[in-house]
């Protein structure tokens, strides 16, 4: 069932590539007899495939607001605020950056050190190179971030970070992050 509703809502890339197959086989069969009933049946596989994109654009999902949080911490990050950092930390974060063990302040003063340390100009999720698993109101996240920085210690130029983060989901239903591991 869990499949059948990410296939829908989350990544239904797969269904359309199904139904793009099934348009061809039915174009095939249309081409060699031009009939009503065939045309009609050339209609089924587009009505479908726009009936899963608005459902899949329609329907909220718990990974859809996961990376919208994400997207949402990088931006504020990028733009020098905090608000978003500090509205998706759960009270008992926990993390590790540089070595060091971080609680909910010490991660907002970090990404404050992290913006201004190396000047990021840039910093955006990679959503289709994140991994999501969502279980019983727990969700691990791979993140990719890219990032753009003009540092004096790093020079200017691109960079990528990958973090594990583990989500909570409140009983207000607002994911928040419990856990973070060191940006790799």
């Amino acid at each position: 069932m869990e499949s059948i509703k990410t296939a829908m809502f989350d990544n239904p890339l797969p269904i359309f590539i199904g139904l793009a197959i099934l348009e061809l086989i039915f174009m095939v069969a249309f081409a060699s007899r031009r009939t009503l009933r065939r045309g009609l049946l050339l209609a089924t596989p587009t009505v479908l495939a726009v009936i899963v994109c608005l459902t899949s654009w329609l329907v909220p999902t718990d990974r859809k607001a996961i990376l919208a949080a994400s997207s949402a911490i990088c931006s504020d990050i990028q733009a020098g605020k905090k608000d978003a950092l500090e509205a998706n930390l759960d009270v008992k974060f926990s993390g590790i950056y540089a070595g060091m063990p971080l609680d909910k302040p010490g991660a907002i003063r970090a990404a404050k050190l992290l913006k201004e340390g190396l000047q990021i100009t840039r910093m955006l999720l990679v959503p289709s190179a994140s991994k999501i698993e969502v279980h019983n109101g727990r969700a691990w996240m791979t993140a990719v971030i890219l990032m753009t920085g003009t540092s004096e210690i790093l020079g200017t130029g691109n960079g990528r970070a990958t973090i594990d983060l583990v989500w909570i989901k409140g009983p207000d239903g607002v994911w928040r992050i419990l856990q973070s591991t060191e940006p790799q």
